[in-house]
């Protein structure tokens, strides 16, 4: 946003402008939503024993949003860890399929 003022005559003349900035729809986050979790399952299933920060790198989204996903893989009981943070396993449950899951049915 940007504030103009500027003296006229007896007064003064205020202007406010801005850039529309380009926003996302639900829609388009719940696509990028359910892209990314597809993407740590089908990197789970390639590699069991992969890491966030591995993951992170894999696909393109930073450490905190790999574990925010994984918790809601978890929730949704698509994935499960197997034993200790070091040492574990990831099983993924329910064929690692998730997209029919998450969205919701088109009419």
């Amino acid at each position: 946003m940007k504030i103009d003022c500027r003296e006229i005559g007896g007064g003064f003349m205020v202007t406010v402008s801005y850039t529309e900035q380009k926003t996302s729809t639900g829609k388009d986050l719940e696509e990028d939503f359910s892209v990314a979790l597809q993407q740590i399952i089908d990197e789970i299933e390639k590699n069991n024993n992969i890491t966030q920060k591995e993951l992170s790198k894999k696909i393109g989204i930073n450490e905190k949003n790999i574990r925010n996903n994984i918790a809601k893989l978890k929730k949704l009981e698509f994935l499960q860890r197997i034993g200790p943070d070091k040492g574990g396993y990831w099983k993924v449950l329910m064929g690692g399929k998730i997209k029919n899951v998450i969205e919701p049915q088109k009419h």
